[in-house]
């Protein structure tokens, strides 16, 4: 196709209509000036020279290729591109290339002279016709010659960098151990495992590394960013400052004799209740990303409460700190996992994300890696079933390891695992915790959470939850609330107790439950402690029961008449004992203490609802012997529905041990002895103070029991 111009050229393309131009006046040599101008665009300037900054000017002083050294320090290479034009960068090109030449220019003269008296000695043996050289000795002078003076014959090597790249971790940190004031070298003719060296000093440091890592400050995703939030900085100095390093692990552990029971390692045990929108999730990310990029052959599962949460929020906002990570050449981002580039440790260095599964906990119970890293990552862990944790909990035993876990979620619920891990919780003396306040991070809306707190008030559960990272007062579905169980276990024991025993007798079924023997005398169900048994006959547990009948001298015994019960109430009946069975599937027939309009579903929720009543005045025991977990436990676990006509539905221990929550045997013992009135004494309310009284469980109208 012609120009159109009548010029004679041929251009591609198709021509829809002829191009229109008109005279406006003669070019001047002011115009022509005007080309060589630079144009008015250009990128904002380096506000500070960083560590990368610097390693990429090495990189491209020593005659690198754009790209090749975008990859090493985590670049694109538009970026580099960009860099290049910046004047500072420019200038710190430069002083790298004057340095590497006075570093260099001794050798070279040393080498020119030694080189040169070499090839005059050669050419002197050659016109030599005593000693001749050979043939071979010829042809390799050829050779040395031509290749210098760029005639040689050339070949390409395929060096695949990504090999060794573990091995040259481990030696990197095997360095650091002995000798910990090595800085990394200069040179960057392997620079890959320049890097790879420098990540190794940051194996003890979190901190260092999330400074290091990111482009804080830089044009791009954190540009208005100059590092993490001050909570973010508290629980990484946790381990910077050696709380929870790999070596003052592995000392502790071996300090402990292996007689006493203790693994040789102790796992690092982190947790962090929070409010809404304070940063939870890059954190964890950045946790994943020191861990894997800073300790070869790294190994790791997160997982969280839902799939849905994993794949679209937590693994998502991975898949974004991968991105801006420097050390994100060293490793492969997929859907499921991250695991190094080098072929030989793809297996082996690598963080899974994997949806927990209750029919399927391999993923949880194979988490070894002796000698090396583990991390294990929770999030919203407070919805992530008790199997789930004890498992893992069970795998985490490997010798001279570092194992980090780390668990995080709003603190929504106040029962399981992740309760007890904070605060009163029975395992929170092992875990090294942290709560935000929304209130305390500049990330987070203010006004929406001064309305919230406006409307709800400062102490209600919606603002402890999700403003305050603190547990709520009241579970949301915990038929008894924690807070009533745990002032339970901190109350007196009533003064001038002469109210009469009754016993509550919980009958075993197959299985892993117990037997219980629960003696209350009034407000006191703490006094006389709680019998468990298991492996027992009917006719043993008949036994054991009419001994306490004996011992406590008590008035009646309430047996639970499901499945085994029945075999114990006849033998007790042979006895002569005050014995009455207690069909928990039976009809309610006792009126609510508290709330005369509620109806309940079953006998069971009955003495359920009377235990609640009681917890709020009487005591139990902290610490039941036998007991794997805590009354408080089980008190706190079932939780709640309502039927048809507005009655209420306790859960059932089938349920319970669905959703992997213990079986409430020695909670189910105390409720039977609220199974029947005129049988236990209450205290009744006076004037002023308190009184007791033996009183029938039928009080008369307008009277309410505590």
């Amino acid at each position: 196709m012609e120009d159109g111009f009548g010029l004679g050229l041929r251009i591609g393309g198709n021509v829809k209509k002829h191009l229109a131009f008109s005279y406006d006046r003669d070019l001047s040599c002011a115009d022509l000036e005007l080309l060589d101008e630079p144009r008015s665009s250009t990128a904002p300037p380096i506000k500070k020279l960083r560590e990368r900054h610097h390693a990429l000017a090495k990189c491209l002083a020593q005659g690198m290729k754009d790209g090749d050294a975008g990859l090493i320090c985590g670049y694109s290479a538009s970026r580099v591109s960009i860099l290049k034009s910046d004047t500072a960068f420019k200038e710190l090109i430069i002083f790298y290339q004057d340095a590497g030449a006075e570093r260099f220019i001794d050798h070279k003269i040393a080498l020119q002279e030694l080189g040169l008296d070499a090839l005059e000695d050669i050419r002197e043996k050659m016109e030599d016709d005593k000693n001749p050289l050979t043939f071979n000795e010829i042809l390799e002078v050829a050779k040395l010659t031509l290749d210098r003076s760029g005639f040689g014959p050339s070949s390409k090597t395929q060096v695949d960098v990504k090999v060794g790249l573990a091995d040259k971790m481990h030696e990197a940190q095997q360095r650091l151990t002995r000798m910990r004031d090595v800085t990394p070298a200069t040179s960057m003719s392997e620079a890959h495992f320049e890097l790879i060296e420098t990540l190794a000093g940051f194996s003890n440091d979190p901190e260092g590394y999330v400074y290091y890592a990111y482009p804080w400050g830089e044009p791009g995703e954190l540009a208005d960013f100059s590092g993490p939030e001050t909570w973010q900085l508290e629980m990484l100095r946790k381990i910077r400052n050696g709380v929870i390093s790999v070596e003052q692990a592995i000392a502790q552990a071996q300090a402990r004799p292996e007689e006493d029971g203790y693994a040789e390692t102790a796992a690092i045990q982190l947790g962090v209740t929070s409010g809404h929108g304070i940063g939870k999730s890059a954190f964890v990310c950045w946790l994943i990303d020191w861990a894997q990029s800073t300790m070869a052959d790294t190994k790791g599962v997160v997982t969280a409460n839902t799939e849905n949460q994993l794949k679209t929020k937590t693994w998502a906002e991975m898949a974004k700190w991968h991105r801006l990570s420097i050390s994100k050449g060293l490793f492969k981002m997929t859907a499921t996992a991250r695991f190094s580039i080098d072929p030989e440790h793809e297996k082996t260095w690598r963080i899974d994300m994997v949806p927990w599964s209750e029919k399927n906990m391999e993923a949880f119970a194979g988490l070894h890696n002796a000698g090396r890293r583990i991390l294990i990552v929770f999030d919203e862990a407070s919805s992530i079933p008790d199997a789930i944790w004890e498992t893992t909990e069970g795998a985490l035993t490997d010798k001279n390891t570092q194992i980090i876990w780390a668990v995080f979620g709003n603190p929504t619920k106040n029962s399981g695992r992740f309760r007890d891990c904070f605060g009163e919780g029975k395992f929170a003396h092992r875990w090294n915790t942290l709560a935000v306040d929304s209130r305390e991070v500049s990330l987070t809306d203010k006004t929406q959470i001064a309305n919230w707190i406006e409307d709800y008030g400062e102490d209600h559960d919606f603002v402890r939850v999700r403003v305050r990272g603190m547990f709520p007062r009241t579970d949301a579905t915990s038929f008894i609330p924690l807070e009533v169980a745990l002032e339970a276990t901190r109350r007196a024991l009533p003064e001038n107790n002469q109210m009469s025993v009754v016993l509550g007798v919980d009958v075993a079924r197959f299985g892993p439950d117990s037997s219980v023997i629960y003696a209350r005398r009034g407000m006191d169900g703490r006094s006389i402690p709680p019998l468990l048994f298991n492996g027992l006959t009917t006719v043993q547990l008949a036994s054991r029961v009419y001994d306490a009948f004996m011992n406590h001298n008590a008035v009646a015994i309430f047996v639970d008449g499901g499945a085994m019960g029945p075999g114990v109430i006849d033998q007790l009946n042979v006895m002569g004992a005050p014995v009455f069975e207690v069909a928990f599937g039976s009809k309610s027939d006792m009126p609510n203490s508290e709330d005369s309009f509620m109806k309940f579903r079953n006998k069971r929720a009955e003495i359920w609802a009377a235990t609640r009543t009681f917890l709020k005045r009487g005591c139990i025991p902290e610490v039941v012997r036998g007991l794997q977990h805590t009354l408080v436990d089980e008190l706190t676990g079932p939780s709640y529905t309502y039927a048809s006509e507005d009655t209420l539905q306790l859960e059932s221990k089938r349920d319970m041990r669905r959703r992997g929550m213990p079986s409430p045997d020695v909670a189910d013992a105390l409720a039977l002895t609220f199974a029947y009135s005129g049988y236990d004494s209450v205290p009744l309310q006076t004037g002023k103070g308190e009184t007791y009284a033996e009183t029938p469980r039928h009080a008369p109208e307008g009277e309410t029991y505590a």
